[in-house]
């Protein structure tokens, strides 16, 4: 997650990010830093951070100040967020993100997880809804990120787990059997 997320969100938004009700799907590494960016540098309140990863969430709780929720939360409602941050990547959280995008939002892609599937292309186009894909960035949005980071305006990263290297497949494991609470780990040689 890098501020260009955030600059492409801000130009298409009809209000500020801080007035937004903002919706950010998965609570890895790329979700938490998108709602550390959101709460902490854009002074957006209203932050739902969705994963269906409980020990996950109660991790990221203790950084971020937002609700936390299942990805199938009630809460989750139709035409219901200004900008949702799709850092999952995959059809469901897709097909989610354009659901419960509210008429003229944005929704920033911003995972690979999946490259194809269905999509409403008719709520996109009829309720003039903003679909922003970014991946790359320039050396600028680099050095602002490094700022951001450096300067610790998102808080710690306690967040981050280090394993030795030979245990990378039990992490890789835990990730994806949902028992892992890390949003990152980072395995070391």
């Amino acid at each position: 997650a890098t501020d260009n997320n955030f600059k492409l969100a801000e130009q298409t938004l009809k209000k500020s990010l801080a007035e937004s009700k903002v919706l950010v799907q998965g609570a890895g590494a790329i979700g938490l830093l998108c709602g550390l960016i959101l709460s902490k540098d854009k002074n957006c309140k209203n932050i739902v951070l969705s994963d269906p990863n409980k020990k996950r969430l109660d991790e990221c709780s203790k950084y971020l100040d937002a609700k936390f929720v299942n990805p199938t939360d009630k809460s989750i409602k139709e035409n219901d967020f200004d900008l949702v941050m799709d850092s999952v990547g995959l059809e469901v959280s897709r097909q989610q993100a354009i659901h419960v995008v509210s008429p003229g939002g944005s929704i920033v892609h911003i995972s690979l997880t999946q490259p194809s599937g269905a999509f409403n292309f008719r709520k996109l186009t009829i309720q003039e809804i903003t679909l922003i894909g970014t991946y790359c960035y320039t050396n600028n949005d680099f050095k602002n990120t490094i700022q951001i980071l450096a300067n610790k305006d998102i808080g710690n990263f306690d967040w981050i787990e280090y394993r030795d290297l030979k245990k990378g497949g039990d992490a890789f494991k835990q990730i994806h059997d949902g028992t892992c609470s890390a949003p990152k780990i980072v395995l070391i040689p």
